[in-house]
């Protein structure tokens, strides 16, 4: 006959094991979204059904890193390629559809004609996997953000969020920004890092983009780049129209509208991707030493040394002209 010690022992074991297994799958599902492994999964899966040939316009996709600023860029975009016939917007998923995200909590139609001189596509991902997926049939548009504002923003997206999209995202709240870094920092960078490196290959090989920006350049010189990108899509905007666009995506303007919930999408109350407010954390002055060494050796032989490099050479690239 078993103990009644021995049951407890067992008990506490499996129970244990199970709290254990249990925090490890929450550990799988955070390094997922944060790695942006799911929303890769419905990009890749959108895309065999979308079908460009049937179209009377050019597809553009604009591919970022979550957290890299792509909402205000799509803001951008689309009010460029309407030539500035938007009005009021609730959400980006308002102006272009989305390829990251399951059509199951957002219906969306991709193959929807838009409004506008291109049918545009969102992809919050990385190019290196999903350029063989855009098969030559997308012009490229390109953002990226400096690994700071990049992480930081991460970090606040993944607790602010996702918990509000399956209980099993709950625990996401309880994360401190010191665990979070010491958990998904060094895959972060490399993901980073490597994305930015797979583009310069791209740009190596003879691939023209239609535009590319960093996050930085954009924020700073929002009304140069708005004639830039109208410039690469072939229209030629009046001045008020790109006041008008400087006005409609500043920080203010765009948190009027921009209330993203999945279950009651549009409706409000939901969590705002635009933030008045400056992050409370930042990364140490050794996060970014190790990044700028990762950064360096990846890039090594090819002449360009650090992020700032990188910049310069993509917000400096000819446009691809419209045709």
């Amino acid at each position: 006959m078993v103990s009644s010690e021995t049951l407890l022992a067992g008990a506490a074991a499996l129970g244990t094991f199970l709290a254990v297994g249990h925090v490890y799958k929450v550990y799988l599902h955070m390094e997922a979204v944060t790695l942006c492994h799911p929303a890769t999964w419905c990009a890749k899966k959108f895309l065999k059904q979308i079908r460009t040939e049937k179209f009377d316009k050019e597809c553009v996709c604009v591919t970022a890193l979550q957290k890299c600023g792509s909402t205000l860029l799509c803001y951008i975009v689309s009010l460029v390629n309407t030539e500035n016939r938007i009005k009021n917007f609730r959400n980006d998923f308002d102006i272009l559809p989305m390829l990251s995200f399951p059509t199951k909590i957002i219906p969306q139609n991709f193959n929807q004609r838009q409004e506008g001189k291109y049918q545009l596509y969102k992809i919050n991902g990385r190019l290196y996997d999903v350029e063989k997926d855009l098969d030559n049939k997308y012009k490229h548009i390109f953002l990226c953000r400096d690994i700071n504002g990049y992480f930081v923003s991460l970090y606040w997206w993944v607790l602010a969020f996702y918990p509000t999209c399956d209980s099993l995202y709950y625990p996401f709240k309880f994360v401190s920004f010191g665990l979070f870094k010491a958990l998904f920092y060094k895959k972060a960078v490399r993901d980073h890092i490597n994305e930015m490196f797979h583009v310069y290959t791209m740009m190596q090989s003879g691939i023209k983009f239609m535009y590319m920006v960093s996050y930085d350049k954009l924020v700073k010189d929002k009304k140069y780049e708005i004639v830039k990108l109208s410039k690469a899509f072939g229209l030629d905007l009046p001045e008020s129209d790109v006041e008008d666009i400087v006005a409609k995506t500043s920080k203010k303007s765009m948190l009027e509208y921009d209330r993203f919930n999945p279950v009651t999408f549009g409706d409000g109350g939901g969590c705002g991707k635009v933030n008045l407010e400056p992050h409370k954390h930042k990364l140490s002055e050794d996060d970014l030493a190790w990044y700028a060494a990762e950064f360096k050796a990846k890039f090594a032989g090819t002449g360009i040394e650090t992020y700032e490099d990188f910049c310069k050479l993509i917000n400096n690239a000819p446009c691809l002209k419209a045709q």
